[in-house]
C-alpha cells in the first residue's frame, strides 16, 4: 500500500493487510473477488494517505518529564527546557527525520464510503 492508493476491506476498522488499487473506481469494481464477497454483503473502500510523524520537541521534553518523574527525587523539578530550546530542538528533529526518512511504516486510511455488492444480474435468452 502506498499513499495516494485505494484500499478495500471487509472490515471497516481493519485496513493495514487489504489489496490496493490506484483507483476508486478499480477498488470498487474488484471487491467482490478480492474479497470474496456475495451479493448483497458489505464492503468499505477508503484512500490510503501517509500518517503523521509525533516526532518532534513535545515528545522528547514529555520523555525527559516521564524520566523526571520516574528517577528524580520526589520533590524534583525536573527538566527546564527554554521555548528557544525547544523550537531548535524542532527544527533538529525535522532536519533528522527528513535526512533518514525517518517515518511511520503505517497509513492512515480517509474519505471512507460503504458499498454493497450488486445482485447478479440475470439474463434471459
Amino acid at each position: 500500500m502506498k499513499p495516494g492508493q485505494w484500499c478495500i476491506t471487509k472490515d471497516e476498522d481493519e485496513w493495514m493487510n487489504t489489496s490496493a488499487f490506484d483507483t476508486k473506481e478499480d477498488a470498487v469494481a474488484s471487491a467482490r473477488v478480492e474479497l470474496e464477497l456475495q451479493p448483497g454483503e458489505k464492503f468499505w473502500v477508503g484512500l490510503a494517505t501517509r500518517a503523521p510523524s509525533a516526532l518532534d520537541a513535545a515528545l522528547v521534553v514529555d520523555a525527559l518529564d516521564n524520566h523526571a518523574s520516574d528517577e528524580g527525587p520526589d520533590d524534583g523539578d525536573g527538566y527546564d527546557i527554554s521555548d528557544k530550546a525547544r523550537e531548535e530542538l524542532d527544527v533538529l528533529l525535522e532536519y533528522w527525520a527528513h535526512k533518514h526518512d525517518v517515518k511511520p511504516l503505517w497509513f492512515d486510511i480517509g474519505d471512507v464510503s460503504a458499498h454493497v455488492v450488486p445482485a447478479e444480474s440475470s439474463t434471459s435468452p
